[in-house]
């Protein structure tokens, strides 16, 4: 069994590499060139605190500012409760990536591929169309702006520090998408794809960058 899920694991990425390949090509063909931006996930976690805790920060000072002298109560139960939904939080920011990004494909879902790489444990989502710089933008920091900056917000809003934790965490869950924006900068007029493999994408410019 663990075989047969390791197979299929191998052929989706195989598959994935197929598409690059072909959209590759095809964009080439039509006079576009390609400039490649990954970078290792272990880095993208390093950057994650230069693209993504200044924003954490703010939202503490923001907490700070409106509840300053209040107390928090921690027990074993919140912790516990707090974890078990920050564990769910993970595949639910690969969704909104995927949510986002499919209504600016031709084929919707079906160019929508999610799945784990299993040398880092860490969950992927994968969208298989070339996008403007406008809609991968939105997809990419869409987690941020629901998971990360909503929950902390509210957390301030409401006046509940569960919450605003929750929203932290995620601001910086998604320092690698932050730090793969920042990598987009240079790129604004271009066509973004995925890259298939690594964290990152190609970027295909019909214009001297």
């Amino acid at each position: 069994m663990q075989n047969q899920k390791e197979d299929k694991s191998e052929q989706e990425k195989q598959q994935r590499i197929a598409n690059f390949a072909a959209q590759r090509q095809r964009l080439m063909a039509q006079g576009y060139k390609e400039h490649i931006e990954t970078i290792s996930i272990a880095k993208a976690g390093a950057m994650a605190l230069v693209t993504a805790g200044p924003i954490g920060l703010v939202l503490i000072v923001l907490y700070i500012l409106f509840h300053q002298g209040g107390s928090f109560e921690f027990s074993f139960i919140k912790v516990l409760l707090f974890f078990i939904v920050f564990l769910i939080c993970i595949p639910l920011h690969e969704f909104l990536h995927g949510f986002t990004w499919h209504f600016f494909c031709k084929e919707k879902w079906k160019s929508i591929h999610f799945g784990i790489i299993k040398e880092y444990l860490t969950p992927y989502c994968h969208c298989q169309e070339p996008l403007r710089f406008g809609a991968y933008l939105l997809g990419a920091l869409m987690p941020l702006f629901v998971l990360g900056i909503g929950l902390s917000v509210a957390g301030i809003v409401l006046s509940h520090i569960g919450w605003f934790l929750l929203g932290i965490f995620n601001v910086l869950a998604a320092g690698g998408d932050s730090t793969v924006v920042w990598m987009m900068r240079k790129y604004k007029n271009c066509l973004f794809l995925d890259h298939p493999a690594e964290c990152g994408f190609a970027a295909f410019c019909n214009k001297k960058i």
